[in-house]
């Protein structure tokens, strides 16, 4: 996987959307997450599931292919006991045989070989055990969302990667057939953010120019633009999120 978001981690730690509290304990309520499973987390970036999941008393064995992630990482969970790091690939975790009862991806799984990243899915998960993929989408009947998906989506060539509205439930279940993947929102969120923490999240994403690009600046007007066309009067900006969670239970041999 390409390098999308270097010299972007601090900034992306600090404005991205924090998963709600409650994600564990829904995935839980779903019997899809115990206290003593065994996790693999493809895709740590910054951590910010990795922490739920440890504060849960889950091991999280994390694999996250980017350098300059894993050393943010490292240092982030350096006092956590429960966490294993590998600076590695999902198509080629290094992680042991049928080990895992839970596979997790939050926020990434667009970016791996998907047909390859299943192969491995399956190589190290336990019988029974379960793959979940996780999103968040800004809620898409906003028109605040129209906006901001074409902001990104214009300079995505930039990154040359995949749009995240391009993997449907019907890709996943063509990826994973003959398993069959469930699919539901269990969450929504409102986010909330002044002008500097909306410029900010905006250019936490990986399809952001970098300072040292030529298309910087019109991404930052650009951006600016949007802010200044819907913040209140009391000087923020509000939109809601969507938690999208695609769930299976690997059957048969894999």
């Amino acid at each position: 996987m390409n390098s999308m978001f270097k010299n972007k981690i601090a900034i992306y730690e600090r404005y991205r959307p924090d998963y709600p509290d409650d994600l564990v304990q829904i995935l839980k309520s779903k019997s899809l997450l115990k206290d003593n499973d065994i996790v693999a987390e493809f895709g740590c970036g910054t951590g910010k599931l990795t922490m739920l999941l440890l504060n849960n008393g889950n091991v999280v064995h994390g694999v996250e292919p980017e350098a300059e992630m894993t050393v943010f990482l490292q240092k982030k969970f350096a006092r956590q006991s429960n966490f294993l790091l590998y600076n590695q690939s999902a198509e080629t975790s290094n992680l042991p045989n049928k080990y895992f009862d839970v596979i997790i991806s939050a926020q990434s799984f667009h970016l791996f070989n998907a047909e390859k990243a299943k192969n491995e899915f399956y190589r190290i998960i336990k019988q029974n055990g379960f793959i979940l993929l996780v999103w968040y989408f800004i809620d898409n009947h906003s028109p605040i969302a129209k906006d901001i998906c074409s902001l990104f989506y214009q300079y995505g060539t930039i990154q040359n990667q995949q749009k995240r509205q391009e993997i449907s439930i019907d890709d996943l279940q063509k990826i994973f057939y003959p398993n069959i993947v469930s699919y539901q929102i269990i969450n929504q969120f409102e986010q909330r953010f002044s002008n500097e923490e909306f410029i900010n999240s905006m250019l936490s994403s990986s399809y952001s120019p970098t300072k040292n690009d030529p298309a910087y600046l019109n991404y930052v007007n650009t951006a600016q633009s949007i802010y200044d066309k819907y913040s209140t009067t009391e000087n923020h900006i509000k939109y809601n999120f969507q938690i999208h969670l695609y769930s299976l239970q690997p059957k048969g041999s894999l």
